[in-house]
């Protein structure tokens, strides 16, 4: 019994520290380094169009953009892409599309892409 619980344990805290496990997407199996830059820069661009299009609308007002997509939920950014009911649904369905095929509908992962781009100055 003991064993089970130190393999438990092991594999619990394995999981708590890495933070970072992610499905076999296309951005992990198949794009190179130039593409996966390319992919960052495109996540980070959906995600600011969707925080100015937010503020724009009156919601997160009292937001910055690093505070808005640390409190974006999977199911939240999910069902914008999924279901938009935006002025522009196929902007969405673009972002949904991009979300779906290259990160395989791992939110997690899209967002560390998007985080990674760090825009030249």
């Amino acid at each position: 019994m003991a064993n089970n619980n130190q393999a438990f344990d092991a594999m619990m805290n394995s999981t708590q520290t890495t933070g970072e496990l992610y499905t076999e997407s296309h951005y992990n199996t198949n794009a190179g380094k130039e593409y996966q830059i390319a992919m960052d820069r495109k996540a980070q661009s959906f995600l600011k169009k969707m925080y100015k299009d937010d503020q724009a609308a009156g919601l997160f007002e009292k937001l910055n953009y690093d505070q808005y997509t640390a409190s974006m939920s999977p199911s939240f950014f999910q069902e914008r892409v999924t279901y938009p009911k935006e002025t522009d649904p196929s902007y969405f369905e673009e972002i949904g599309t991009f979300f779906n095929d290259n990160y395989e509908g791992d939110f997690d992962q899209f967002l560390a892409s998007s985080r990674k781009y760090k825009p030249k100055k």
